[in-house]
């Protein structure tokens, strides 16, 4: 009996770090799939917003395109931080009443930098590997809302 608990005791040590393991980088996996899914909304955001008001060239009062505007307010109500966010409309940079057709869109593309990828117990335990920054992308676009007179 001693024999079997000691075999058993043994066994478990030796699969508990691989568990672990898995179980943090199945979190990770997740943190991944969210960061990507708030980028994927605040660009949807951004398109829409610049659809709505005549094109995502339209500027705020601080000097910014509207869409962008509406991007990095998204972008900060997810805390996502301030550097490492890149923005570019693709298309569709006036959409107002007198260009607005059925066949007129505006495009977003943006990226984000995440430069700290891994959460810090898997970034310990995986201290050989080279992991730099990681950059997300996201595309939307939106049928410009303006129609003609």
């Amino acid at each position: 009996m001693r024999r079997r608990r000691a075999a058993v005791l043994i066994e478990f040590v030796m699969v508990i770090p691989l568990f672990l393991f898995l179980a943090v980088l199945a979190v990770d996996a997740g943190r991944w799939v969210l960061l990507r899914s708030e980028l994927q909304d605040a660009t949807q955001q951004a398109a829409r917003a610049g659809a709505q008001v005549g094109g995502a060239a339209v500027a705020v009062g601080d000097g910014q395109r509207w869409s962008e505007y509406t991007f990095n307010r998204a972008l900060n109500a997810y805390g996502f931080s301030a550097a490492g966010r890149t923005f570019a409309v693709v298309s569709g940079a006036t959409c107002n009443s007198a260009e607005a057709s059925p066949d007129r869109y505006v495009t977003v593309t943006t990226s984000y930098q995440v430069t700290n990828p891994l959460t810090p117990g898997l970034t310990s335990l995986l201290n050989g590997f080279n992991m730099g920054p990681i950059t997300l992308r996201a595309t939307s676009v939106a049928l410009c809302e303006i129609t003609p007179p």
